[in-house]
């Protein structure tokens, strides 16, 4: 079953759906991407949220 599409003001308000295809640098830091907006999603090691890098693919 598909995941409903979020409103682009979810994104606007910093709550984004992360991809499940993620890739994992030496360092630990794991990036993927937003579903909806498409912009760069980061998270370390040590926090367990995902954080917007400011860039976008």
């Amino acid at each position: 079953m598909a995941r409903p599409r979020t409103k682009p003001a979810l994104c606007a308000s910093g709550r984004h759906r992360p991809d499940i295809h993620r890739t994992c640098d030496d360092d630990g830091v794991t990036r993927t991407h937003c579903l909806d907006c498409r912009c760069q999603l980061v998270r370390t090691l040590a926090s367990r949220a995902w954080y917007r890098s400011g860039m976008f693919f």
